[in-house]
């Protein structure tokens, strides 16, 4: 009986331990979680936002030297064009939210195109993925996208 108590007792130690161990893995997966959370609610509350970039904020946003840089370039790449001395989305990009349009500083004049956050993300990954570039293009024809 001393045995079969002195057994017992030693597996209780062993689940002791273990629960401990657990109980750190535990602690470690709720940090790891609230930081993921933290993240994600500053990531919905940025993609939230009314707040929009201009052609020039975003150009500088973007590390490239003039909004007229980062126009001619999203031309090339026929994400936007221009009509009546107004910068649109083409088709492709018109309905997803990357963009809007508003009224710069003259209300009587036409809404001009700025960058949602989303917008922004987009055209930052595009910068990554290196499709939109920085640096001016080589001069010529349009190459292969």
């Amino acid at each position: 009986m001393a045995k079969a108590v002195k057994e017992d007792q030693q597996v209780i130690k062993e689940l002791a331990e273990r629960i401990n161990e657990r109980n750190k893995e535990n602690q470690s997966l709720d940090e790891q979680v609230k930081d993921i959370i933290k993240n994600a609610e500053f990531g919905s509350k940025v993609m939230a936002t009314d707040d929009c970039l201009s052609m020039s904020a975003m150009a500088k946003d973007l590390g490239m030297s003039s909004a007229m840089r980062l126009q001619n370039e999203l031309m090339f790449l026929d994400i936007i064009y221009r009509q009546s001395g107004y910068f649109h989305m083409t088709d492709r990009y018109s309905g997803l939210g990357l963009s809007a349009y508003k009224k710069y500083k003259n209300p009587a004049a036409h809404d001009r195109l700025y960058w949602t956050q989303k917008g922004r993300l987009w055209l930052h990954n595009l910068v990554k993925r290196g499709i939109l570039m920085i640096e001016p293009r080589p001069r010529g024809n349009k190459q292969e996208k």
